[in-house]
């Protein structure tokens, strides 16, 4: 017999196609395989997670006035992510990063779209920088950071499939069902989970665990970025599911309740 992760999981009826007639949110007990399950951990670094860096971190936040962005990113690290990755390596679960970089991109600026968007949109015009091997910007909090065993992928865009050997990494590791937590959830992650299910993965997508940046008109909206883009991955690509009941699920297995037959 082998051991199983069951938990429930949530997803969106995308029908009838009338917006105030849509059937919306359902909930399905489901139970994976432990052996074909892996945790994939998008974009999570940065130096400001850790506790004797918070409090800086958020006053230089202030200074940008990013302070209310930063604070959900770490309560979204520290009391969620976290805790994941915890239980995930106390079972024994696989756990593969995915980290921006892109040393060479300096070499190619002058015809990089990915560096003419970064000057555009988010005022970057430094990407070499900021997504070389030895940016601050991209480096692991210790809370946060891959431990021996964990396995990491380099990327250089968006999606953690695009050029990289996540796929084959995955497929080696007999890896079917994709535990995902990270950031941004309108960008990286998007991208990654898109090409994701375009491989026939299944996608569970821990809602608490991801964060979209915010727009003017998203803040303080009825739903947020934030919120649609767990909308999108329950209604059109797989499924979410709450960081506890995913903890409470490997706890289970690890007592030894969930047993395949």
């Amino acid at each position: 017999m082998g051991k199983v992760i069951e938990m429930n999981t949530r997803y969106w009826r995308y029908y009838p196609e009338n917006p105030s007639a849509m059937l919306g949110h359902a909930y399905e007990d489901q139970a994976f395989p432990f052996e074909n399950t892996c945790l994939l951990v998008i974009d999570v670094y940065g130096p400001y997670f850790d506790e004797d860096q918070v409090k800086a971190a958020l006053a230089k936040a202030k200074q940008d006035r990013s302070e209310e962005h930063l604070s959900v990113l770490i309560d979204v690290v520290r009391n969620h992510i976290s805790p994941v990755l915890t239980a995930a390596r106390r079972a024994g679960l696989p756990v593969v990063y995915v980290k921006n970089t892109d040393p060479h991109i300096a070499d190619v600026k002058g015809r990089s779209e990915r560096h003419a968007k970064s000057l555009r949109s988010e005022n970057c015009p430094n990407c070499e920088e900021a997504l070389g091997p030895q940016s601050e910007r991209i480096r692991y909090s210790r809370i946060v950071e891959p431990q021996r065993g964990d396995y990491e992928i380099l990327k250089r865009g968006y999606s953690g499939f695009f050029g990289t050997y996540l796929d084959s990494l995955l497929r080696n590791l007999g890896i079917k069902n994709l535990i995902v937590v990270g950031f941004d959830s309108l960008a990286c992650l998007h991208c990654t989970v898109i090409d994701a299910y375009a491989r026939n993965y299944r996608v569970i997508l821990l809602r608490d665990c991801c964060y979209a940046r915010e727009f003017p008109e998203t803040q303080n909206a009825q739903l947020t970025a934030s919120q649609l883009s767990v909308r999108f991955v329950e209604s059109l690509l797989g499924y979410s599911a709450a960081s506890q009941d995913f903890i409470k699920a490997l706890n289970a297995m690890a007592e030894g309740g969930s047993q395949t037959r």
